[in-house]
């Protein structure tokens, strides 16, 4: 995978573990649909004004405010004015938020992409820890219920998210901690606390290892830190004092795992090199009046 798309993935797991929003609180759907078991002759319907905004109407005519009411199969929270909620998590009674999308039908079976990415159930719940969506295995926060990995295979227990953080269980259902653990088929990091490192290296097998945002050990992928590059191989071991083709393209890596770029470098073979700002390697090409071959050396 290249390096923008490992960039554009971080970044959507980075936003995925905060969710901010205002607590609304407010009867769920399902206590409103008890209590209109006692109104089964009223039916209701929806209407968009020229803004956009839901309101819905009783068989009189008269607009519904002030909670849950289902019209035309879809459910929709009203405010004090009429006025349908819209792009927001609503608090409920039940202490669980529900989400309304932009034409103010709430969210159910379905991705909802707001302040991160989180999957809601046939009744708008949230889906909390590890759940098979589509064939795919997806861990959720157990608190902000947001998704922090998406892996094949079936559901590893012993793996739980909290806060961001991930945590690793044993059987008996005692935290690990202090050391590395794998589980779902990667690599994690727990410190004293018990708690997954994140973002930072740590040495494994006497080579350092990037930890991810969502706390995996990165391999076969680019790795950012602090404004350089390093590249981890499928071991999660980074290249150093070597030369690596990615994608077709050569790169050099120095003794700490950096890799070069923008400017010109003589190796331990007593040639010279110019590497482009993205770090390749130049070749066929003229860099400051000096002229680099097919294998990248300078030869004038």
């Amino acid at each position: 995978m290249n390096k923008p798309a490992k960039i554009l993935l971080s970044a959507l797991l980075l936003a995925s573990m905060s969710l901010a929003v205002l607590p609304v609180a407010a009867p769920t759907p399902m206590e409103t649909a008890a209590a209109a078991e006692k109104e089964a002759e009223t039916s209701y319907t929806v209407r968009y004004d020229a803004a956009g905004t839901a309101r819905v109407y009783d068989q009189g005519g008269s607009q519904m405010r002030n909670g849950w009411y289902e019209a035309n199969g879809s459910w929709y929270y009203l405010a004090a004015d009429g006025t349908a909620r819209a792009k927001a998590w609503l608090f409920g009674d039940d202490g669980d938020y529900r989400y309304v999308k932009a034409d103010g039908t709430m969210a159910r079976s379905e991705w909802v992409d707001d302040k991160g990415l989180r999957y809601v159930d046939e009744t708008g719940h949230r889906l909390l820890g590890a759940h098979v969506i589509d064939g795919m295995t997806c861990y959720f926060d157990t608190n902000t219920a947001a998704l922090m990995k998406m892996s094949t295979g079936e559901p590893d227990e012993s793996l739980r998210y909290y806060n961001g953080k991930a945590f690793i269980f044993d059987a008996d259902g005692s935290r690990l901690r202090s050391g590395w653990y794998q589980a779902d088929g990667d690599w994690y990091y727990l410190n004293d606390n018990a708690t997954g490192v994140v973002k930072c290296w740590r040495l494994k097998d006497g080579n350092y290892r990037y930890l991810k945002a969502d706390g995996t050990m990165a391999h076969d992928e680019w790795v950012q830190d602090y404004g350089d590059w390093y590249y981890c191989k499928s071991d999660g071991t980074r290249y150093e004092s070597s030369w690596a083709q990615i994608d077709g393209e050569w790169y050099w890596f120095g003794g700490s795992g950096k890799m070069m770029k923008n400017g010109w470098l003589t190796l331990a073979d007593g040639n010279t090199y110019y590497f482009c700002p993205d770090g390749r390697l130049g070749t066929n090409m003229t860099v400051d009046g000096h002229r680099l071959n097919a294998s990248g050396v300078r030869v004038s």
